[in-house]
């Protein structure tokens, strides 16, 4: 009765609300169709009062920063209509896109009026996605690593200049070839970025590179990222990191920042260490306050070495609350349908409780995941552009974990799940045949 009562209330509530808007933008979700990266997409939108008072338009938002807003009204009288334009540079960012924007008012009761401008955003230039991978490098490496880019147009291409790039790359044009080297003196640990480059193709001027790597120094830690398993509200976060030093300077005098709130402790390593070489285990720990992601980096400082940074990343959820509502809701936010696709997958499957639905042999996205490759290690995920791989460890009943490896394209489906999300990664587990395996599903935040 009481549950019964309060969905009443709040269907009341959430009718009144919708009632208060005076203002309809149509189309409320338009498209542009196909785009090519870097062209300049413009689509026009009314937006008319209904309502029985004149209402001021104060300012309008892009809320991940791409697009401009031409044509609003100062403010609409009762009955009045008005045309606008959505004026939108496409980033370099591949495939489905989805842009949002807010309009804001001198209303008190609406906070703002939401519409989106979304499409698909294909590249001219081969490789679309292109990525120079360093590996595991020192930053007094010499090496160089190039990739050669090619038109699917008839227009042969011609790259002009380096526009930008990462502050630890050097990266030259040779040809259509883009050459790229660690920067002497780069600080350590996982650096990625992206060099844009622009062309002699009017349809698109830009291109860019990806650009990866583990810039090892003398301060080598145990882990370059740290992700910790979900925890709750008034639990503490704990990380511990090894520091292995081969150097000279004084290890006591290593200096560390971390974000704020996080307490620092030092230890003994208890790893065997090679001759010559000295250690100081990190512990760090932080009381979890609010729910939500929370990810930064800590950073260590030692005279003489080049500074060292470890992202982190740690989840808090409410008493009641699942880690897939949690994942869903993030997923929405940064506007990653793999992401989302996943989640309410399993939230799903879970909910159900039965056995699974036979697995169909289609590589497309939905509660089946195809793998698309033989043998131990990474495997890529077939349609989807978003999730950049799955790797496999072997969790049989008894007994140490050991590599899987599969047969040719197996279906796997999600019977349970032990979830966890760290950065840029998605963690569950999975039955496969007989046996339980850890699944990394690895993703791409949008730029």
């Amino acid at each position: 009765m009481n549950a019964r009562l309060l969905l009443l209330v709040f269907v009341f509530l959430l009718s009144h609300a919708a009632s208060a808007e005076r203002l309809v933008i149509e189309p409320k979700h338009a498209k542009f169709g196909i785009a090519t990266a870097f062209s300049t997409v413009r689509h026009g939108y009314t937006i008319a009062n209904t309502g029985d008072e004149p209402v001021r338009i104060k300012s309008w938002k892009a809320i991940a920063g791409y697009g401009e807003v031409h044509g609003l009204p100062d403010q609409l009288a009762p009955g009045q209509r008005a045309e606008f334009e959505v004026v939108l540079e496409l980033p370099g960012q591949l495939g489905t896109a989805l842009h949002r924007y807010a309009i804001f008012t001198d209303e008190s009761d609406v906070e703002r009026y939401r519409f989106t401008l979304s499409g698909f955003v294909q590249s001219l230039i081969s490789p679309a996605r292109a990525v120079l991978d360093f590996g595991k490098i020192t930053a007094d490496a010499s090496g160089e690593r190039s990739i050669a880019l090619s038109a699917m147009e008839q227009t042969s291409l011609a790259l002009q200049r380096v526009v930008s790039a990462p502050d630890w790359i050097d990266a030259r044009i040779e040809g259509t070839s883009v050459v790229a080297r660690v920067r002497p003196g780069s600080a350590s640990g996982m650096r990625a970025g992206t060099i844009k480059l622009a062309t002699n193709l009017p349809a698109q001027p830009y291109v860019e590179v990806a650009a990866k790597a583990i810039i090892e120094g003398a301060l080598r830690p145990s882990t370059y990222g740290v992700g910790m398993k979900p925890l709750r509200v008034g639990e503490r976060a704990k990380a511990s990191i090894e520091m292995i030093y081969t150097g000279r300077s004084d290890l006591d005098a290593l200096k560390i920042d971390t974000p704020t709130g996080w307490q620092v402790a030092r230890a003994s390593c208890q790893s065997t260490l090679p001759t010559g070489t000295r250690c100081v285990r990190v512990d760090l720990t932080k009381p979890l306050t609010e729910t939500g992601r929370s990810t930064g980096f800590f950073t260590f400082r030692l005279a003489g070495e080049p500074e060292l940074t470890i992202p982190f990343g740690v989840m808090a959820l409410e008493k009641d609350q699942t880690i897939r509502e949690l994942v869903i809701d993030e997923g929405k936010e940064l506007n990653n349908r793999g992401y989302i696709d996943v989640a309410e997958a399993l939230q799903r499957e879970t909910r159900a409780g039965s056995t699974p639905t036979p697995p169909r042999a289609s590589g497309r996205i939905g509660t089946n995941r195809t793998l698309g490759r033989t043998g131990s290690g990474q495997a890529h995920l077939v349609g989807e552009e978003r999730c950049l791989g799955l790797r496999l460890r072997g969790l049989p009943r008894a007994g140490p974990g050991r590599p899987l490896r599969a047969r040719q394209r197996p279906t796997h489906r999600t019977t349970a799940i032990d979830g966890r999300l760290g950065q840029g990664r998605l963690q569950f587990r999975r039955r496969i045949g007989r046996g339980w395996y850890d699944l990394l599903l690895l993703h791409r935040h949008p730029r």
